[in-house]
């Protein structure tokens, strides 16, 4: 009879149900999708992130994974006791992107039943000018060659634009700026020169169109290349 009773007892044990230990359970409030809303190119989004924790347990946030490195992450808080809630801070560096961005930032945690938790988050980057092209390519230049090359300028915006100087981290460009104002839905095309005086394996500078946007003042565009010394044939 006493086996029995102690039967009894070891199989009470053993069944209790692994649900009824503490758990931590993370929850986003407001959802794992959103929206930024609009940005300026060439500025910053950010949205708090309030993260809760709804289980029994201390929940303890890991690494912040991003999609990309123009998504950055900020946690006030990477242990959440029960029934408390924490911020994670994203932003997105809107530099490089045009129209509507879709991004993904993941959290890590001990939750117990989602310990990577997805967030998903979208954004749309406004240009009021546009240049055409992004980029300066100089691959086949040589010192004491002059290259001439050339920029479109596009008003996107709503009022008139001008161009009202340009600064560079390379001397050896120049640029030709006509002091007129381009309407709206217009562009305006500039001249450069670019005209090395030494010879550069690998060439890594910026060119900064400033303008009379209160959105875009001043646009980046990289310059890239080399320059190969002069041969005479």
């Amino acid at each position: 009879m006493k086996r029995l009773q102690w039967f009894s007892i070891f199989i009470i044990v053993v069944t209790v149900p692994i649900s009824s230990f503490a758990q931590p359970k993370i929850s986003v409030v407001g959802g794992t999708k959103f929206d930024m809303g609009t940005v300026d190119r060439g500025q910053a989004a950010q949205k708090k992130v309030i993260i809760k924790n709804i289980g029994t347990d201390t929940l303890i946030l890991g690494q912040v994974e991003v999609s990309c490195g123009c998504t950055g992450t900020v946690v006030s808080n990477n242990r959440i006791a029960s029934g408390k809630t924490g911020e994670l801070l994203i932003t997105f560096n809107s530099s490089g992107y045009s129209g509507e961005v879709h991004k993904s930032v993941t959290i890590n945690s001990n939750s117990s039943d989602n310990p990577k938790t997805l967030l998903e988050f979208t954004t749309t980057v406004v240009e009021e000018v546009l240049l055409e092209p992004r980029a300066l390519y100089f691959r086949n230049s040589e010192v004491g060659k002059v290259d001439t090359f050339s920029i479109t300028v596009k008003n996107s915006g709503k009022e008139d634009l001008q161009i009202t100087g340009y600064n560079s981290t390379n001397v050896a460009l120049t640029l030709d700026i006509p002091k007129v104002r381009i309407t709206p839905n217009q562009s305006l095309r500039i001249t450069g020169e670019f005209n090395p005086k030494e010879a550069k394996t690998v060439v890594t500078d910026n060119l900064t169109i400033q303008t009379s946007s209160k959105r875009q003042p001043e646009i980046t565009i990289p310059i890239l290349g080399a320059v190969k010394e002069f041969k005479f044939k």
